[in-house]
């Protein structure tokens, strides 16, 4: 009918952040892909149409970054490539507009569809896990020097048990969920709500709302991390970028201190010309010399050694 888009308009403007996350409550999704706001793109499938700003993303990528670095020195607390993306799916689930908007949640939780919890487990079910700190009966991924590890498949062979227990228990099933309908819930499959729903309203206000870190201390801090995480994604590409970074500075540096420093050591001094003394022609040993002209000779007209 004519009134279907003015509805639809209306339903969408009334969709505001819940506070579940730490969202703004006055704001709606919005398309914030390629915004400053986002120092790294550790969620960038689903900043089509989000709630998270700035300091979600910084944290999100704080935590990644820690699982992405795990295990340099002890090859056995790797994670598997398939178990970190799927994870960092769902960790980003919170930067998705319609679990921002309390659409996919229930009771503070995310409901998340069965059939991804089951991708999920399978991707994890050979990595490593621990009992979460401070959470009794929860799941977390093996840290570097962690004594009590186990490979996920012994620990549970449920993937429902693993959901639920994981990401400090963020996640619920829809079979949790007490609905009074007889339709099964929404729920999350790590479709991005830009895509299911279309993108937000472009977040104009991005770039002035976002101040560039004021100190060196955060300035490194946003470095380090940034750089972990891309180093966890194509360590190959970051190790060839950095080599020829490092090569061309050092290059670089030799040749403005050879050109500033001039030559080397004190330059070469001239050789004088000694005189030499000319030869008598014609005297030979035991000759007697002879004049340089007629006449008679002199001891002045003689060149006598």
């Amino acid at each position: 009918s004519i009134l279907a888009p003015v509805y639809f308009i209306a339903v969408q403007g009334s969709e505001t952040c819940a506070k579940q996350f730490g969202f703004d409550t006055s704001l709606v999704p919005k398309d914030r892909t390629g915004a400053s706001l986002n120092v790294a793109s550790v969620c960038d499938e689903y900043y089509g149409r989000t709630c998270c700003e700035r300091g979600h993303s910084l944290a999100i990528l704080q935590q990644f970054a820690s699982w992405s670095t795990l295990g340099d020195n002890e090859p056995a607390s790797r994670i598997s490539r398939r178990c970190l993306e799927t994870s960092r799916k769902l960790m980003c689930s919170q930067c998705d507009g319609d679990v921002g908007t309390g659409i996919l949640m229930w009771k503070q939780q995310v409901v998340l569809c069965e059939d991804t919890c089951n991708d999920w487990y399978q991707a994890c079910r050979d990595d490593l896990f621990q009992p979460a700190a401070g959470l009794v009966g929860g799941l977390a991924l093996c840290t570097a020097g962690a004594f009590m590890c186990s490979p996920l498949r012994e620990i549970t062979d449920s993937p429902g048990d693993f959901c639920r227990r994981a990401h400090r228990r963020m996640f619920v099933l829809p079979e949790d969920v007490d609905d009074d309908d007889d339709d099964s819930p929404e729920c999350f499959d790590m479709v991005s709500a830009s895509v299911r729903r279309g993108p937000g309203p472009r977040d104009i206000t991005v770039a002035r709302r976002y101040e560039p870190p004021n100190t060196w201390g955060t300035m490194f801090q946003d470095y380090v991390r940034t750089f972990g995480y891309y180093f966890r994604r194509h360590p190959l590409l970051v190790v060839i970028t950095s080599t020829v970074t490092l090569l061309v500075v050092l290059m670089s540096g030799i040749l403005l201190a050879a050109y500033f420093a001039g030559p080397v050591g004190d330059p070469p001094k001239p050789v004088e010309a000694t005189p030499t003394t000319p030869a008598v022609q014609g005297v030979g040993k035991g000759d007697k010399p002879t004049p340089k002209s007629g006449g008679d000779a002199s001891a002045r007209d003689l060149d006598i050694d």
